[in-house]
C-alpha cells in the first residue's frame, strides 16, 4: 500500500458516500463524519465522491470515477462509513478492494472498524476473501435446494424451450431446404432445429 511509505508527506484520501434522495438528512451527517475522521487523522481530502440513488435506479457513476482516480494514483486511502455503502455484496467488496489493493490504495470503513492500513492489510484481505467464498458457497447451496424443490414439485427448471413448428421444419427438410436457411426464416438456432428433427427421428424409431 502506498500509505506505508507516506511518513514524510500528507496522506491523501478520497471520501465516498452513497444515499437515496429520501436519505438526505442522514447522508449529511454521514459525510460530515467522514470529513471529521480525515481531519483527525490529518489526511488531506483529495475529493468527495457521492452517488445519489434515484428511485428504481442504481447509478454508481461516482464510484466508477473513484476507482479510475485510484488507478491513476490520485490518492492513498478510500474512506467510507460502512462496507455496505461501498459495495452491495461480499463478492463486490472483493472485486473493489482487490482492485484498490492492486493500485496500492488502502481503505477505511469507519463504522465497521475495518481497514487495510499498515499491518492490518493482509489480515483484513484474507478475512474478506474468506467471507466471499462462504457467501458464494451459501448461494450455490440455496440455488441447488431451490432447484431440487422445484423438480420435486414438477416445475420445469431452466430456460423455457423454444417453440418449434416441427411439421413445417420436417416438410422444409424433405424439400431439401438447408438448416441454415430454416434458421434464418424462423429465427431459431440451428442447434435447436437439429435437436427437434433428431428427436422426431428417435420417436419414429421407437414407435417402429
Amino acid at each position: 500500500m502506498r500509505i506505508k511509505n507516506s511518513a514524510h508527506r500528507t496522506v491523501r484520501t478520497a471520501l465516498y458516500a452513497r444515499c437515496s434522495r429520501a436519505d438526505a438528512a442522514s447522508f449529511g451527517r454521514e459525510l460530515e463524519a467522514l470529513q471529521v475522521e480525515a481531519r483527525l487523522r490529518r489526511w488531506e481530502i483529495y475529493r468527495e465522491f457521492i452517488d445519489i440513488k434515484e428511485p428504481g435506479g442504481r447509478d454508481l457513476t461516482a464510484r466508477r470515477e473513484l476507482m479510475s482516480a485510484a488507478a491513476r494514483g490520485h490518492f492513498d486511502v478510500v474512506c467510507f462509513s460502512r462496507l455496505d455503502r461501498f459495495a452491495t455484496s461480499v463478492r463486490e467488496v472483493v472485486c473493489l478492494v482487490g482492485a484498490l489493493r492492486a493500485d496500492g490504495v488502502a481503505f477505511l470503513s469507519v463504522e465497521d472498524g475495518i481497514n487495510t492500513l499498515g499491518g492490518e492489510a493482509a489480515t483484513t484481505w484474507t478475512a474478506i476473501v474468506a467471507c466471499a467464498r462462504m457467501e458464494g458457497s451459501l448461494l450455490r447451496e440455496r440455488a441447488q435446494r431451490a432447484t431440487e424443490t422445484a423438480r420435486r414439485e414438477g416445475t420445469r427448471v431452466g430456460r423455457p424451450s423454444a417453440e418449434v413448428d416441427l411439421a413445417m421444419v420436417l416438410e422444409k427438410r424433405a424439400q431439401g431446404t438447408p438448416f441454415r436457411q430454416i434458421a434464418r426464416e424462423t429465427g431459431l438456432a440451428i442447434a435447436t432445429l437439429h435437436r427437434a428433427v433428431s428427436g422426431a427421428r428417435q420417436t419414429k424409431v421407437r414407435k417402429a
